[in-house]
This record gives structure tokens, C-alpha cells and sequence, in this order.
């Protein structure tokens, strides 16, 4: 696998750098990449902590066509990736072109990042975030123990998006559509990485920008394959006997994002609701945060942050969301308050500090009556540089 990657970049970059040398569109080659010290200390979940890491690294290749076409991919790779140790993941994130027929409308076709609340479009710009770890749901080097991809979309195919003026104002607006969660993964019984089903992602946003004033809401609808527990199941364990349905989810969005002088405010809401099989059982997901910074110098930005996250009557894993009948036995909640400053050193190197305290509690059921609950709090200390290259 490594010797396959090593390959084939190498193979991109000289086909990369004939193309630039034989047509009169230059090839851009970019990226970000962001390195983190992160050191956790001592939990009832956990020892105490502490690494250095490649946080993430995209790569990025653009081409303007023409003076409507445009062409992107986005490489991505979290958590030091390295395929010989299995250490990480790297993923094709984006590729897709574009086609813009005028200032007010674009047209994207091809895999892409779909337009959702504020922030998803924008995540993996690590030196334009004062972030070392990102809000939980856009953080994708936690995506390895926690399903990020249920509160916002991460993939889609086909968008439509611009912006209509209003006065001194501007209407923003995106409509994508992309497949069902239902993606196989099982080389032996078909294609990976087509969609199972005969549903499809729907969804988009709606804005309006005014000044410093940036405010919109977003909403997708699809219908997920999952497995559902009962109550003598222990969450997290799928019994071979487990009845799969298939449930209408419906994500629903807010961002406002507002600036008054050196004073900054990004916030975002997301709720997640499941259509459970069972009546009056409520299977649902909140996410929200909410950032206040201040521009204390020209390169010094320091900032306040508060994430709160709830998973009701859902057990989330990568790539599978176990749905508990007995949803009101079954909750976790992630919550956070954390404190940073990001400090530019030039126009592509930012030094990032965050110290947070995470509290984690919920309840759980095991066995036919017994439910228990958990809550445990910790300290998170993190430094990071982020670098456009």
C-alpha cells in the first residue's frame, strides 16, 4: 500500500509538471497541513497522555480551464499518516469541476464538500481557523472513534450555489445532492464505494451576508440503513439477529457569525433527528457551539469556545450508528469549554495554544434492567502550527 502511494504522487507530480509545460493553464499545486502537541491528562477513562502529530495535511490541485471552467482534488491525510505502521487514514476528499456562467451562480459536479452551516466547507483550512482542535463534529482526527459525518455532510456530487444581491445586502443560497449513507464497503459482495440503495442525499442552505454580518440556515434529508438493539443488548455490540431499518434522518442548521470591530462571533447549531421504528422512542442528535475572539494585535487572536454534544438512543462508531430501541436508556453527552489564541507568524505559518476541560457523562443499559451512568471530567492542553504551502 505505502509503495502504491509512494508511486503514484510521484507518477501525479511528473504528469503534473508535462502538463504545466505544454499548455498555457498553469497546474496550481497547494495545501495545508497542521502539526499538534496534545497532551491529556489523567481521566477515570484514561491515562494521562501526551503526543506530537501530523494532525492533517491537505493537498490541493487546481486548474482553470477556461475562464468558466475550473478543476480541484483535495488529497487528505490525518493523524501521521503512514500505512506500513497503519497508522492513520487518507482519504480522496474532493474532485470535481466547476463550471461558472456568471458572479451569481456556479455549478459543481463531481465529489465535493457540500455547503452546510459556516464552517463545513472551510474545515480543513487549518492556518484560517484559531483552532488546534476544532469544534467535535468538523474535528476529522477524531474520526477514527467518533462518526463526525452525523451532523453535517462531508460528501456530495452535485451543488448549485451563488449569490443574489439584495440592496447592500446578499443572498446567499446552495443546493446540493449526493448519495445515501448506505455505501458499501464489502469488496466481496460488490463495488466499494457505491451507494446500496435507491435513496440520495438532499440538502442545501440558505443566507443572507451584510456587513459583518453573516447568518443562514441549512437542512439535509436522506434515509440510512441501520441496525437497531434491544434491550437486552448491551450498546455498541450489533447481535447477528439485529433488524436492520431503513430511517428518514433530517438534519436541520443555523450559523450567525458577526464581527464589531476587533470582536468576533461564530456560533452554529445542528440538530439530528432518526425516524425510530418504535413509537414515542426518540433517537436524535444535538450539536452546537460557540466561539467569542478578539483581534487583540494585527497578528494575536485569542478566543473562548464552548461545544455541547448529545447523542440520544444513538451509539456512535465509524461508519455505523446503532440505533437502541430503548433510546431514553441510552444517551452520552460531550461537553466542552476551552480557551486559545492563534498568532500569525507571516501570511502562511499560524501558531496555534488551546487548553480545554472536557466533561463526558451519559447512561447506558446493560441487560434487562440494570442502566448505568458515567461522568468523568479532564483537562486538554494542545499547541499546534498551522502552514499554507
Amino acid at each position: 500500500m505505502r509503495r502504491t502511494l509512494g508511486t503514484f504522487f510521484i507518477a501525479l507530480f511528473i504528469a503534473a509538471g508535462a502538463h504545466a509545460q505544454n499548455t498555457d493553464e498553469s497546474l496550481d499545486i497547494f495545501g495545508y497541513f497542521q502539526n499538534s502537541y496534545e497532551h491529556q491528562l489523567d481521566s477515570d477513562i484514561g491515562d494521562e497522555e501526551r503526543t506530537f502529530m501530523l494532525q492533517q495535511l491537505n493537498l490541493f490541485f487546481q486548474q482553470d480551464i477556461s475562464p468558466q471552467w475550473r478543476a480541484f482534488v483535495n488529497f487528505e491525510f490525518i493523524n501521521s499518516f503512514a500505512s506500513q505502521r497503519q497508522w492513520g487514514t487518507a482519504n480522496l476528499e474532493e474532485a470535481w469541476v466547476r463550471y461558472r456562467p456568471n458572479h451569481y451562480l456556479n455549478l459543481k459536479l463531481g465529489l465535493q464538500i457540500p455547503i452546510f452551516n459556516n464552517l463545513n466547507e472551510i474545515k480543513n483550512r487549518t492556518p484560517l481557523l484559531p483552532y488546534v482542535i476544532r469544534p467535535i463534529m468538523y474535528e476529522t482526527s477524531f474520526s477514527q472513534f467518533i462518526d463526525v459525518t452525523i451532523a453535517v455532510p462531508y460528501r456530495t456530487f452535485v451543488q448549485a450555489y451563488g449569490f443574489a444581491p439584495i440592496g447592500r445586502a446578499k443572498l446567499d443560497y446552495a443546493a446540493y445532492l449526493g448519495n445515501s449513507p448506505n455505501i458499501n464497503s464489502d469488496v466481496t459482495i460488490g463495488t466499494t464505494g457505491r451507494d446500496t440503495s435507491t435513496t440520495f442525499l438532499v440538502g442545501g442552505r440558505f443566507g443572507v451576508r451584510y456587513r459583518e454580518l453573516k447568518a443562514g440556515v441549512s437542512g439535509t434529508f436522506d434515509r440510512v440503513n441501520e441496525a437497531t438493539i434491544t434491550r437486552d443488548r448491551q450498546p455498541g455490540i450489533v447481535p447477528e439477529d439485529a433488524k436492520i431499518y431503513q430511517l428518514d434522518r433530517v438534519r436541520f442548521g443555523a450559523d450567525l457569525s458577526y464581527r464589531v470591530g476587533p470582536v468576533v462571533w461564530e456560533s452554529e447549531i445542528v440538530f439530528v433527528d432518526y425516524e425510530n421504528p418504535e413509537e414515542s422512542i426518540g433517537t436524535d442528535s444535538e450539536f452546537m457551539y460557540g466561539t467569542l475572539g478578539l483581534q487583540a494585535t494585527d497578528r494575536l487572536f485569542v478566543y473562548g469556545s464552548g461545544w455541547l454534544t448529545e447523542f440520544n438512543g444513538i451509539v456512535a462508531f465509524p461508519n455505523q450508528i446503532v440505533i437502541g430501541i430503548v433510546a431514553e436508556d441510552n444517551s452520552a453527552s460531550l461537553d466542552v469549554a476551552s480557551i486559545g489564541a492563534a498568532y500569525t507568524i507571516n501570511d502562511r505559518v499560524v501558531i496555534k495554544g488551546q487548553i480545554a476541560e472536557v466533561e463526558v457523562s451519559g447512561k447506558s443499559h446493560r441487560g434487562t434492567e440494570k442502566v448505568e451512568t458515567f461522568n468523568t471530567t479532564f483537562e486538554y492542553i494542545a499547541t499546534a502550527v498551522s502552514v499554507r504551502f
